[in-house]
């Protein structure tokens, strides 16, 4: 296993720095390539949705969190998109491989559903999510979609309208929520994506391509489901009472992005104000000191949420806090950075404003804004009852 995760974390450096390389080429793209995950299999990076037991690299939230921060927050040095897309991969995958044995009346279609999982992360396929929905501000239990079930195995149809499906295109198989016939409370169901056609001819129609400033390429396209065939993840409810132990995780990975970001943009910014020297004026001076201070608060809230979720204590609020704190940290920090180094910060040539609104991005990710302060509201409520 150790050797397995030097050799992955091996390639994955060396496919970010050539990434990196190509930086001008790549800030100026507006979809994924192929060619690029294609890469991040032979480098095994698709093995972190695959348990040890299978030749994998996954463990627990708890054991694998920080390997896995060092690889997506590497990788973001190279290419923040393809980062992004990635770290659904294990978070999605997470889902299958943490949790309880099953029931025995579902023990059969869940060992199955299982093996069909791992055989196709084997086989090199991305899983991906997109469970946003207009109207629901992030909150997975406001969703209106529905599940409609139409045979004696776990044979259901999908409707309703989704939008931030990330890595459209690319992944092969995609988590999303929709309440099931006859029910209010939303659960978790798998789409098989590949091969579909985005025409509506199979139940899938595309409805507006992504067109983010931030992450601008990672296909995060807005889809029409009209009874698309799906399947039903696990077992009633079962999704939800994992949920507290993944959730953590995959705000972890999503902060290690936004982390490899701030890297490149404090190293790069570093470069310019070390070039001027005593040059710099003072207000230069004073905000490139307030960058680098913020940037190592940042870094003390990212290890913080780590460490929070290698213990498993508190994690869900750590996690909460952290994620919340590095967004805010990270728009100020690059608001610092743009006007100390100046308007070279400004130029379509130079990183820094795509940095910046990469960043801005991680404020959307899961739990968004305005839900992740309701969050830790509730938290504080909770903590103060007791």
């Amino acid at each position: 296993m150790t050797q397995l995760l030097d050799d992955v974390q091996a390639n994955v450096a060396e496919l970010s720095t050539k990434y990196a390389d190509d930086g001008q080429a790549r800030r100026e793209r507006r979809q994924l390539h192929s060619e690029d995950f294609a890469e991040l299999v032979t480098a095994g990076l698709h093995l972190t949705g695959l348990p040890r037991a299978h030749g994998g690299l996954w463990d627990s939230p708890a054991n694998s969190v920080r390997q896995y921060c060092k690889l997506f927050r590497t990788l973001a040095h190279g290419d923040p998109s393809v980062a992004l897309v990635t770290t659904m991969h294990p978070g999605v995958l997470a889902f299958w491989h943490h949790g309880q044995a099953a029931p025995s009346d579902v023990a059969p279609g869940w060992q199955c559903q299982l093996e069909h999982v791992v055989a196709a992360v084997d086989g090199g396929h991305w899983f991906g999510t997109i469970a946003s929905e207009p109207g629901a501000n992030g909150d997975l239990m406001a969703s209106r979609a529905t599940a409609r079930h139409v045979g004696p195995k776990n044979h259901w149809l999908l409707s309703g309208d989704k939008y931030m499906g990330s890595g459209s295109g690319i992944t092969s198989f995609m988590l999303t929520v929709a309440k099931p016939e006859g029910t209010d409370i939303p659960d978790v169901f798998l789409i098989e994506t590949k091969d579909h056609p985005w025409d509506g001819s199979t139940g899938v129609k595309l409805t507006r391509e992504w067109d983010g400033v931030g992450m601008a390429a990672t296909q995060s396209h807005a889809f029409r489901f009209d009874d698309m065939a799906v399947a039903r993840y696990g077992w009633p409810d079962y999704a939800l009472g994992l949920a507290p132990h993944i959730l953590p995780f995959i705000s972890g990975l999503f902060a290690a992005v936004a982390m490899g970001v701030l890297d490149s943009a404090t190293t790069a910014a570093r470069e310019v104000m070390l070039r001027r020297g005593g040059r710099a004026k003072a207000l230069e001076r004073t905000l490139w000191v307030q960058a680098e201070n913020r940037y190592w608060v940042a870094e003390q809230a990212f290890s913080g949420m780590v460490s929070a979720i290698e213990r498993n204590e508190e994690s869900l609020w750590f996690a909460s806090h952290g994620k919340l704190a590095i967004a805010d940290l990270g728009e100020s920090i690059m608001s610092d950075i743009g006007r100390a180094v100046g308007g070279q910060s400004f130029s379509r040539s130079a990183p820094f404003a795509q940095w910046a609104a990469d960043i801005r991005a991680l404020g959307y990710l899961r739990p968004p804004w305005p839900l992740a302060h309701e969050q830790i509201f509730n938290q504080l409520l909770d903590r103060a009852d007791t």
